[in-house]
């Protein structure tokens, strides 16, 4: 089964995007790391920049617990500059 979400809004009111994600068993979703970088590089594209650590960002169709929670259990890769734009809500 999938989730339809939209995230919008952040430091730079970024416009929304809207995205499809897949559900565990427990009905939350689970992001792809390349979902992941289209959502961080939505949200800023700007290099190098923490914005995105703000957690202003609005969520329509999921809740910022379980969105975040999605984020986090991407694994981390080293040398990838995505995971400087980690928000902590």
């Amino acid at each position: 089964m999938t989730k339809t979400f939209t995230v919008s809004g952040g430091f730079h009111n970024a416009e929304p995007i809207t995205l499809r994600a897949k559900t565990r068993a427990d009905g939350a979703i689970s992001l792809s790391k390349r979902q992941a970088d289209r959502i961080y590089r939505h949200m800023c594209g700007v290099e190098g920049c923490i914005c995105a650590r703000v957690g202003r960002w609005d969520l329509n169709g999921v809740l910022k617990s379980e969105f975040q929670e999605a984020l986090e259990a991407i694994p981390e890769e080293k040398d990838n500059s995505w995971y400087t734009h980690n928000p902590r809500f």
